[in-house]
């Protein structure tokens, strides 16, 4: 967060989250990390190394179509989700978000990926907190498809709103 001018650390915090980096990454990554700072040298060559992971929250269903998903972390409170537009995202048809069911068994709600809201973070924090925040994994099946769909998001071309023509 900026302000005055000057880049100011918050702590964010969310109920659910994904990470979206890479299995393979992720497990080099940590063979990297460790090997890495297990060893005496001040520098390490690795073409390996992670600094960080990607990671986006997931915000319960209803909060989300409520529109106060970022009312708690950011004071911003958005649109309400209309019911036809609810139909969509559910069906993961609306390329801004990803539905995923709840899951009862793991106490987990139906959950909502605005892929608008991703952050990373550092490759250390996660492998030292996993242990702790670990819930669920994303069948391989499904992981595929969310990667795609996040990156596809991203890569959209983003068009400027134009002037209207004179009539």
């Amino acid at each position: 967060m900026i302000v005055d001018d000057k880049l100011a650390v918050t702590s964010l915090e969310y109920q659910y989250g994904v990470v979206l980096s890479q299995d393979c990454d992720l497990e080099q990554g940590s063979k990297v990390t460790t090997a890495h700072y297990n060893n005496e040298e001040s520098v390490t060559e690795f073409n390996q190394f992670l600094p960080s992971v990607l990671f986006i929250p997931a915000f319960p269903a209803e909060l989300l179509r409520s529109g106060e998903h970022l009312v708690e972390l950011y004071q911003i409170k958005t649109q309400k989700i209309s019911t036809n537009l609810w139909k969509s995202l559910k069906s993961n048809n609306n390329p801004r978000y990803h539905f995923l069911p709840s899951e009862p068994s793991q106490q987990i709600p139906e959950l909502v990926m605005d892929f608008k809201t991703y952050y990373t973070l550092p490759f250390r924090v996660i492998s030292s907190q996993y242990k702790k925040y670990y819930l669920a994994t994303v069948n391989e099946i499904f992981r595929e498809g969310l990667s795609l769909r996040f990156a596809n998001y991203l890569s959209r071309i983003g068009l400027p709103e134009l002037p209207e023509l004179p009539s």
